[in-house]
């Protein structure tokens, strides 16, 4: 029998087709069939820092933390609160509009710290310092308090 052009080159590739569907049939454990295949796949080291659409992501290395240092701050503010009492940047601190500002409190008891105007929080737990860091974006004079406890730790002056 003659087989026309376009069969003649598909034949070599249906005879392959066949071949691999009777080694599949002849590896069947008889195991269920819902079994769902397992794949392993080595991965070049060189093809770990790039993502499914090709851009460069950097591989986190033994477990650290890969996230993007925040900016530098412009001023940073600290106040111990211990007994009920304020100690440190106390009293009014100026930052200019646009300032990255980070505020760290260590605090002798559980609460939180509380920048008015931002309506910005983060807790604090006792011996422990909490930070905040946040854009002077909005001007004016801000209260910067524990929550809870009602005490004023510092006021941000925005200009």
């Amino acid at each position: 029998m003659q087989f026309p052009t376009l069969s003649r080159r598909l034949a070599p590739l249906v005879v392959v087709v066949a071949l691999v569907g009777v080694v599949t049939a002849c590896g069947d454990d008889g195991g269920s069939q819902d079994a769902a295949p397992t794949t392993t796949a080595a991965v070049d080291a060189e093809d770990q820092d790039e993502s499914a659409d090709g851009t460069d992501v950097d591989p986190i290395p033994n477990g650290t933390d890969d996230t993007v240092d925040a900016p530098a701050a412009d001023a940073t503010i600290e106040v111990t609160v211990a007994g009920g009492a304020v100690s440190g940047d106390t009293g009014r601190q100026e930052v200019a509009v646009g300032d990255t500002v980070v505020v760290r409190v260590t605090s002798d008891q559980a609460d939180e710290v509380h920048l008015h105007g931002y309506d910005d929080t983060v807790a604090v737990a006792p011996g422990e310092t909490a930070e905040l860091q946040f854009l002077a974006d909005i001007p004016g004079v801000w209260e910067i308090e524990l929550e809870s406890a009602g005490l004023l730790l510092t006021e941000l002056a925005v200009s």
